[in-house]
């Protein structure tokens, strides 16, 4: 049962922003497993509600709306991010998105995208390695040393392209400048062509995610780089203030 829960769970994360149908065969192939299991699993989902199964074509059903805005209902940091995010990326017209750590990885949980026709694909639920690119970092410098050194332990470095930082050494020494800086930035680190900026949102001193802003490299200049980070740390420090705020009153 619990290798059967397993495998269903990783045919729900084959699902991307760009990858938005499957079939048997490549679940047969990813999952290790022949057509007939592959199938098993599908029909289990699609009777579950879960997926759609159509002319051998698998794809998530609109059921799965209702797991996200639960989520968003229960999440408190995202409930109140929504706001912050939202005025930002108008103000800069840029994509803004709230991430926050998921061991062994960084996920975004909520985000507003820019409407310029040249603009970043960044997707809610999205997964990023804890080397890779601003958003990762601006949380994981920031963890309790026994838990930062813990996770990267245990997480192997992964390069997306050849600009992401994948020496061990050279990226602690990262995470020490971002612990003096209070900010990091990263330029076409997970994806070509995109730069992004980050800063991490505290609440009791401890952070429990980051703000940030990813621009596709043709539209940033580094005289944008001080409006840019202000007005994250601007929205950083309202979110810490209300997430305070919302603790002490609920407590």
């Amino acid at each position: 049962m619990s290798q059967s829960f397993s495998r269903g769970l990783l045919i729900l994360d084959m699902f991307t922003q760009e990858r938005r149908t499957i079939n048997l065969e490549e679940i047969s192939s990813e999952l290790d497993i022949s057509p007939i299991t592959a199938y098993r699993y599908v029909k289990v989902l699609n009777d579950a509600g879960i997926l759609r199964f159509h002319d051998g074509q698998v794809s998530l059903s609109a059921k799965i709306l209702r797991f996200v805005h639960l989520f968003m209902e229960q999440d408190k940091l995202t409930e109140i991010a929504k706001g912050p995010v939202s005025q930002l990326s108008m103000d800069l017209n840029e994509t803004v998105a709230l991430c926050q750590f998921e061991a062994p990885d960084v996920v975004c949980t909520y985000r507003m995208e820019s409407s310029s026709p040249l603009r970043t694909s960044f997707s809610i639920g999205q997964r990023m390695s804890i080397y890779a690119g601003a958003f990762s970092r601006a949380i994981i410098a920031f963890l309790p040393a026994q838990e930062r050194n813990s996770v990267i332990r245990q997480t192997k470095i992964s390069s997306y392209t050849e600009h992401t930082i994948a020496n061990l050494e050279v990226y602690l020494e990262r995470l020490s400048q971002i612990r003096q800086d209070g900010y990091d930035t990263s330029n076409q680190e997970v994806d070509p062509g995109i730069y992004a900026m980050a800063v991490p949102i505290f609440v009791s001193n401890r952070v429990v995610g980051c703000l940030g802003i990813a621009i596709p490299s043709a539209r940033y200049t580094e005289s944008r780089g001080p409006e840019l980070l202000a007005k994250l740390q601007q929205a950083s420090a309202h979110i810490s203030s209300t997430m305070q705020s919302s603790d002490l009153l609920f407590s």
